[in-house]
């Protein structure tokens, strides 16, 4: 690299990190706004952003929807639902084609869903997703600029990962680890790293837990661990609690959004208000939770409107208890693939399972399977090794054939290993087809 192109790399660096704060120092109060202002707020970037979608990206374009008449929530009906079969079907048609694209970030899908996609971001809206909003979550969450962050949980798709290094992300010195390494590496890595911060899926902390304890091996004291990816269990939160004496903070987010909403203290999921807007849509089931659908607020190079991301919540409006009076989701239900479809009608949110199979102590991990004939199977690994358990696997038959009724046939087996998904998520409820 040239000294030309070297002093250019580090003015673009300076530019994002100035930028970056700037962001950060709006985020800081945002946050506090009262939900008249919010709602101000969310109205005139919902118009922005909607006209822009109609004006410049030819997907939109061709809906023939009527320029300065989309105004706010109101013009978001005009719109249809957005899937992933659409973005995969109109590809580049869903990006401004006026936007440079050597100025684009972008984001993949691991395809675990089995349909991956891209999504592009424009230079603005990638700092305040990718960084600020981050960023202003752990400070909120009672971290400190500077400490050390492990992100845990990274994907390594078909391939050992590198060895970790130790490297400066914006305000952090961050260690990012595999999912994929072998248990005894993530934890010499972890001890000699001393993190104050974690961010990443549950059971992966969860394994790095249970071989100390197993092990009788210290662990580090972290302030604030921080879980996304996966369902956080009562169980495990109160594991990560104690055994890393530490809070812990669940986020909920997505490839094509970044960060959706975060847990304050009160134990609310606030919404990031200030790039995302939340709809809910009636249930398309009598006995789940409302759909939600997701409109960027602020990604003009790929503007996703009303993008029906899977998933069931509700949502809040009333003040929290911790000052904010931002929406919240109220009850995140998980992803539609995980509901279970009983044979006696009836579909069943995975709390109702997770709750009851974690009163068996002993559990190392779980995974309930809804196999492709209806059956379900709960597949389990006890800590120490499964030999010796048949009480408890009879306990877990019986607590499993009381919730899911006679009609439908369940099994618990034992197994050695619950394979991760491609993008390293440990899922708790799945299909098998």
């Amino acid at each position: 690299m040239t000294a030309f192109s070297s002093g250019s790399v580090l003015i673009h660096k300076l530019s994002d990190g100035v930028r970056v704060a700037g962001k950060l120092a709006l985020l800081s109060r945002s946050q506090w706004w009262p939900a008249n202002k919010v709602e101000d707020w969310q109205q005139r970037q919902l118009t922005a952003i909607l006209n822009h979608a109609v004006s410049c990206i030819p997907y939109y374009a061709e809906l023939n929807l009527e320029l300065g008449n989309l105004k706010g929530a109101a013009a978001l009906k005009r719109f249809p639902l957005l899937t992933k079969d659409i973005i995969q079907a109109q590809g580049l048609r869903m990006r401004d084609p006026a936007i440079d694209p050597d100025g684009l970030h972008f984001s993949t899908t691991s395809g675990s869903s089995g349909q991956p996609t891209t999504t592009w971001f424009d230079r603005d809206a990638w700092l305040l997703c990718k960084y600020a909003l981050k960023i202003r979550r752990t400070l909120q969450g009672g971290s400190l600029l500077g400490e050390r962050l492990m992100i845990f949980g990274e994907p390594a798709p078909g391939v050992r990962s590198p060895p970790p290094e130790v490297q400066n992300l914006w305000a952090y010195r961050a260690l990012r680890l595999s999912v994929f390494l072998p248990v005894d590496e993530q934890f010499s890595m972890m001890i000699s790293f001393a993190p104050t911060i974690i961010y990443g899926a549950p059971s992966a902390l969860k394994e790095l837990c249970d071989y100390a304890n197993e092990r009788q091996l210290p662990l580090p004291t972290v302030r604030t661990v921080f879980l996304s990816s996966e369902l956080i269990t009562s169980q495990l939160r109160a594991q990560l609690t104690h055994d890393l004496n530490c809070r812990v903070i669940g986020v909920y987010g997505s490839t094509e959004f970044k960060e959706v909403a975060w847990q304050c203290g009160a134990g609310r999921y606030h919404l990031n208000f200030e790039s995302v807007y939340v709809e809910n849509l009636a249930s398309d089931r009598p006995d789940s939770e409302p759909r939600i659908v997701l409109t960027t607020l602020v990604n003009r190079a790929m503007p996703l409107i009303r993008f029906d991301i899977g998933d069931y919540a509700r949502i809040g409006s009333d003040p929290c208890e911790c000052g904010r009076e931002s929406p919240w989701l109220a009850y995140i239900a998980g992803r539609q693939v995980e509901y279970l479809q009983l044979a006696d009608g009836r579909r069943i949110s995975p709390y109702l399972l997770t709750t009851h199979i974690e009163t068996l102590p002993g559990l190392r991990q779980y995974q309930v399977v809804q196999h492709e004939n209806g059956s379900i199977e709960l597949r389990v690994i006890f800590l120490g090794g499964n030999a010796g358990h048949d009480d408890d696997i009879r306990e877990l038959g019986r607590i499993l054939d009381s919730l899911v009724g006679p009609e439908t046939r369940s099994s618990v087996t034992p197994v050695e290993v619950i394979q991760r998904t491609a993008a390293g998520k440990h899922q708790v409820v799945m299909r098998e087809n």
